[in-house]
């Protein structure tokens, strides 16, 4: 978000709640929508699972790509 060095103003603290208010709110409801399907389709049910399981196992690789940079970085200053 914005830095200790820069403040927001007034309207940019506004936008950013209300953004993150409203993505809140329209993540709920497509859980919600698809959870309904789900249970209708299995099919859909599987391949949500599989979404999920994929975007789980994409985060962990990304935060263990991370910390290894780091480490690398750390290991080229000395």
């Amino acid at each position: 978000m914005a830095s200790s060095k820069n403040k927001l103003t007034e309207e940019q603290l506004r936008e950013s709640i209300i953004a993150s208010l409203i993505g809140r709110i329209f993540n709920k409801r497509t859980k919600k929508a698809l959870d309904l399907l789900s249970k209708e389709s299995p099919a859909l049910s599987k391949a949500n699972k599989r979404y999920e399981k994929a975007s789980k196992d994409l985060a962990k690789s990304l935060s263990k790509l991370g910390k290894t940079q780091a480490k690398r970085k750390n290991r080229e200053m000395y």
